[in-house]
């Protein structure tokens, strides 16, 4: 179970990422002066306007208590979609590839999608055999959208946050270096989940040695699809 309390400061990857040369989208950048950038975000927080495959920097919330002797992480990043948003997307666009892979995202990014368009790679079974989550949450159909990431070198631990206000989805992180999508047979050193019902919330954090691979899949329960937001921060471990 992990719990998210504000204490340690965020490492951000810069860089241009792969997936914005895929998408022709372009990272929002933060102004000190609190102006909007060039998606329609305000200082690096959620865009007024969101399209599939959309990524912008993630924006810490500010202002939270540090409360003793709990488990230290990065401030929690502010939310990447709002309710409002929901009706704004009704797919998340082609699936770029390789393969399974729609899209890259990279640490201090959050990516807008929406499960509808995505694979079908994944179930109940999968995740309840590679130690995800006991197969007590139906997995069994609707799309997923599997998104690639990559730990900078270095120990690392990489919290990743899903923001779900528009349907009942779940998050799953996945370290798989055999290229694509792994299928139940298949290798897998670690996988991490934390479902809750609802539209709550979601917050999986994972430790990396070194330079890995990661699968970032965000999968409904019970076939339902929605749009959603996903956050990588990575700090020092």
């Amino acid at each position: 179970m992990v719990r998210l309390v504000p204490l340690l400061l965020l490492v951000a990857c810069s860089g241009e990422s792969p997936l914005e040369m895929i998408s022709g989208g372009s990272s929002s950048s933060s102004s000190s002066d609190g102006s909007t950038s060039s998606d329609g975000s305000a200082d690096g927080g959620t865009p007024e306007k969101i399209e599939p495959g959309m990524v912008f920097k993630a924006k810490e919330k500010t202002g939270l208590l540090i409360m003793p002797g709990t488990t230290t992480g990065p401030p929690p990043p502010a939310e990447g979609i709002t309710r409002a948003q929901c009706g704004d997307l009704s797919d998340g666009g082609p699936v770029a590839g390789p393969g399974c892979i729609t899209g890259v995202i990279e640490c201090g990014q959050t990516i807008i999608g929406h499960t509808v368009g995505g694979v079908e790679m994944f179930n109940t079974r999968f995740y309840e055999k590679h130690f995800c989550t006991p197969g007590t949450t139906n997995h069994d159909s609707g799309d997923e959208r599997i998104y690639a990431l990559r730990a900078p070198e270095g120990k690392k631990r990489l919290w990743v946050t899903l923001d779900t206000p528009c349907a009942d989805l779940d998050l799953a992180v996945i370290k798989f270096s055999g290229g694509g999508c792994p299928n139940i047979d298949s290798v897998v050193p670690d996988c991490e989940m934390w479902p809750k019902p609802g539209s709550k919330r979601e917050v999986v954090d994972v430790t990396s040695t070194g330079e890995s691979d990661w699968l970032v899949v965000v999968e409904g329960k019970t076939g339902e699809e929605g749009a959603f937001a996903v956050t990588v921060q990575c700090v020092d471990w």
